[in-house]
């Protein structure tokens, strides 16, 4: 009797959600703008901003994003941008903009990986472009380049909505073009790519498909600026990923614009070995300046280095100027030590003089004077120091050196007298 209840529900459950074109509620893909005044809409989402070019911090899910800002470069540092288990929208929309890069990201489960409307000259590359309905597809879209992306399962890898799109799709020969994982031909040079082109249709062929998705690292950092007073230090995070099983040892090194010789830099570690299977790797980039480096904004350009392949990505840090009290207080801790040692040495060898018998007046004065010329000596040995400490600006040490020589050039025509 249950059983026959249940079934009976069931059946007008079903009934009523034809009735009703009733669905069930699938989770709505929301999103992100990049306009064409250069902002991020939302300000929130996990995009930074660097001039003309916007890095992912993190993975993107369940949003779209659409583009309307012309030369810019969308690097999604390995990250994912993931669409919905419904796959629709458009992974990345280009409307109507030009000379727009995307690389390093991985796209998946889209309607749609990448949009591209009435747009061209764009650069499509170093993207894993995977389980979406189509890979990627042109509306009125010609001259874009489109090579070393990984295809992989889309139900379809690439569709022209119209006729006359005509587009690049490799890097010419060794470099070669794209992996597309419905594709398999002869290797028979075992040079890593097929021997015969992907065809898509007449007026789009990649001539030199790559036999295995190209294997890669990317690099990042965090934060992307810091903000010290001269004479600090401070550390940048450096990241590192493999991109579809790259597994050799990356050297890091970097630069600094303008070089001025006040701010050094050291890895820890200088090398690092990313994980094929994706997992991320830091190193530490630790920064160290001077009290002398000029105040201004520094370019930091750290770069990955693996065989003949070098990524790279930027930093800024900015140095403002030290408050001037903390600039000469060691000048003016010195001189109030020489003050107190000039009133305290005389008394006390005055009293030494007379416990023993001694006259104490032209012999005290002379060895005031002396003690005084002691003084000055010991200044000038203590300016000397902090000058190789550049500690004491140039223009400081030349009027400090002129005074107490002076003092100790008077002081000995006293003791002539």
């Amino acid at each position: 009797m249950k059983k026959a209840i249940s079934g009976l529900v069931l059946t007008i459950i079903l009934t009523m959600l034809l009735a009703f074109n009733i669905k069930p509620v699938e989770a709505e893909l929301r999103t992100i703008y990049i306009r064409a005044d250069g902002s991020i809409d939302p300000p929130t989402v996990a995009i930074k901003r660097d001039g003309n070019t916007y890095v992912f911090t993190d993975n993107i899910i369940g949003y779209s994003i659409v583009i309307k800002r012309s030369d810019i470069v969308i690097d999604g540092a390995g990250h994912l941008l993931y669409g919905t288990a419904w796959k629709g929208g458009c992974g990345f929309y280009l409307s109507d903009v030009q000379n727009v890069t995307i690389k390093n990201t991985n796209i998946k489960l889209f309607e749609v990986g990448i949009h591209l409307v009435r747009s061209s000259n764009n650069i499509i590359f170093r993207n894993n472009i995977a389980n979406n309905d189509f890979g990627i597809d042109f509306d009125s879209s010609s001259n874009n380049k489109i090579y070393h992306n990984s295809f992989i399962n889309n139900a379809q890898q690439v569709y022209i909505l119209s006729a006359g799109c005509v587009n690049i799709w490799d890097d010419n020969y060794p470099s070669g073009g794209n992996y597309w994982s419905d594709y398999t031909d002869v290797d028979n040079d075992n040079d890593g790519i097929w021997d015969h082109p992907y065809v898509i249709d007449v007026g789009n062929k990649d001539h030199y498909p790559l036999v295995k998705p190209p294997s890669d690292f990317f690099i990042s950092a965090s934060p992307f600026s810091r903000t010290i007073t001269s004479g600090e230090s401070t550390t940048f995070t450096i990241i590192l990923a493999s991109i579809s099983g790259f597994s050799f040892p990356v050297e890091l090194s970097s630069s600094i614009e303008p070089d001025t010789g006040e701010i050094s830099s050291t890895f820890n570690p200088e090398t690092v070995t990313p994980v094929s299977d994706g997992s991320t790797l830091v190193s530490k980039l630790i920064i160290s300046t001077t009290t002398m480096v000029a105040p201004a904004t520094y370019t930091i350009t750290i770069t990955g280095r693996s065989g003949e392949k070098t990524r790279s990505t930027n930093v800024k840090l900015t140095i403002y100027p030290i408050p001037w009290w903390v600039k000469y207080r060691l000048l003016i801790i010195t001189g109030i030590i020489g003050l107190i040692l000039s009133m305290i040495v005389p008394a006390t060898v005055m009293v030494t003089r007379k416990k023993r018998g001694l006259p104490a007046s032209r012999p005290l004065i002379e060895s005031k004077i002396e003690k005084e010329i002691r003084k000055y000596e010991e200044y000038l040995e203590k300016l000397e120091q902090l000058k190789k400490e550049r500690k004491v600006s140039q223009e400081v040490y030349e009027k400090l050196k002129k005074e107490y020589e002076k003092k100790i050039e008077e002081l000995m025509g006293k003791m002539k007298k």
